[in-house]
């Protein structure tokens, strides 16, 4: 506790409070887990060994959530920036930021897929009709998702313009290099150009006819084709999110100060362009952030 008090001193204002609700996200958890376990002890139409099993399951993937929430807690300066630290030169700094960030969200996510299905096949063997999710693990896991979506730092409006478009930027330039990177180290074709690489090639863009020529004509890929993909698909979230800052920009009237950041962030397309493509987006409502960056 005595670490965690030194540290949040070192965090802006936002940043703390961010850090403080998921270690309250976490406690609560434990809560949870607990109560949770207990019920599952209690469905007496089981056998006791059926019983014990089920409730540590639960117990221990409840538990799992409650250790990301505490990785987020101790890790918040690691998935956004501190107000007033806004520079061009760091912009790798920030799309590191975000996708750290992005991995949690997708952990968390991940986590809600793998305890539904563990409820409801408790359900099934039980007869008893639960709740897919537990009313507490749900609420928190919603609260967690909304605290990961939004400002996370003190950041200015301004401030947040010119990050969103320098994540925006690097993103585009991460792409490239993942996808030259598919073609610059030769490696075992086989499986991996059926799978992985192909994968990865549509994740960064590639058009099919690029994927099908590799497919047919055992192009050179990298050898870090799974990490690529990996990293690859972590920044459609982000890219995401930094249209919806552009856009956002724009439409309240900041258009010189964003075009002043595009410039800044060696993007050549325009504002206009960017915002078009945000309003032909079809986007899960859970996907859209609508003040991401902080």
């Amino acid at each position: 506790m005595e670490d965690m008090y030194h540290y949040r001193r070192t965090l802006d204002n936002a940043q703390r409070e961010v850090s403080e609700r998921f270690e309250n996200h976490a406690g609560a958890l434990e809560t949870a887990a607990t109560v949770c376990y207990e019920q599952c002890r209690s469905i007496r139409r089981l056998s006791e060994r059926l019983r014990e099993k089920i409730a540590t399951e639960m117990f221990d993937s409840i538990m799992d959530f409650t250790s990301v929430c505490r990785a987020v807690s101790e890790n918040v300066h690691k998935i956004s920036t501190h107000r007033g630290e806004v520079f061009p030169e760091n912009s790798r700094e920030y799309l590191d930021q975000e996708i750290r960030r992005e991995e949690f969200r997708g952990q968390i996510k991940r986590w809600k897929k793998a305890y539904q299905k563990m409820r409801e096949f408790g359900n099934d063997i039980s007869r008893v009709e639960f709740d897919r999710m537990g009313t507490a693990e749900l609420a928190i896991y919603n609260q967690a998702i909304t605290d990961l979506s939004k400002d996370l730092s003190d950041l200015e409006p301004n401030d947040e313009c010119l990050r969103a478009c320098l994540v925006f930027s690097e993103i585009q330039m991460e792409r490239r290099r993942l996808l030259h990177s598919l073609f610059t180290s030769p490696v075992q074709i086989g499986k991996e150009i059926g799978s992985t690489v192909l994968i990865s090639m549509a994740s960064l863009g590639a058009s099919w006819g690029l994927i099908a020529g590799a497919s047919m004509t055992g192009a050179s890929v990298a050898n870090s084709g799974m990490k690529n993909w990996r990293r690859a698909s972590l920044l459609s979230g982000p890219e995401l999110d930094c249209k919806y800052v552009i856009a956002k920009n724009l439409v309240e009237g900041n258009g010189i100060h964003l075009q002043d950041c595009f410039m800044r962030a060696d993007i050549r397309r325009s504002p206009e362009d960017i915002t078009r493509e945000v309003m032909q987006e079809d986007v899960y409502e859970e996907t859209v952030m609508i003040s991401p960056y902080g």
